[in-house]
């Protein structure tokens, strides 16, 4: 789990295992979206059904993009549904909730993403990752313009 840094090698499991419990989060984040786009029955339907279609092809893209990461950091993703479901943060959906339930998870979770990334993203700063540094900033944007269309939906 090293990278050659500026000549040096620098030894990134710690930084590592954190985005691994990041991209399983994510995966399950990614999940949940689909199972709620899927099962979405309201008034709101057709604009929410599409809503959840774009969080969850976003989600998917920084699923891609953090595997991708990681790789690049010499080392291995997180592998199977049941290794990520016992890592993550974001808890998986059990039950189909109505839309403002759906809505107040998804803030929740997003919160709980945001939690992390900002965790991680002091990690990485002390290892003078530049690349994850970078990358975290980008998906903190995307989230906290998420929470805020969310939120705004709820009032």
């Amino acid at each position: 789990m090293k990278i050659a840094e500026h000549g040096s090698k620098q030894d990134f499991s710690k930084l590592v295992g954190t985005l691994n419990t990041l991209l399983a989060s994510y995966l399950v984040f990614y999940q949940k979206l689909r199972v709620y786009h899927w099962n979405l029955v309201d008034k709101h339907f057709f604009t929410f059904h599409q809503v959840f279609e774009n969080m969850y092809q976003d989600a998917q893209e920084k699923i891609d993009t953090l595997a991708e990461r990681i790789r690049y950091l010499d080392s291995e993703t997180v592998c199977g549904l049941g290794n990520a479901l016992d890592a993550s943060f974001v808890k998986d959906a059990s039950e189909i909730p109505d839309l403002e339930t759906m809505i107040s998870n998804l803030i929740a979770d997003l919160d709980i993403l945001a939690e992390h990334e900002r965790a991680i993203f002091e990690e990485a700063s002390t290892y003078h990752d530049h690349g994850t540094e970078d990358l975290l900033g980008g998906f903190l944007r995307d989230i906290e313009k998420q929470v805020w269309m969310l939120k705004s939906s709820k009032q």
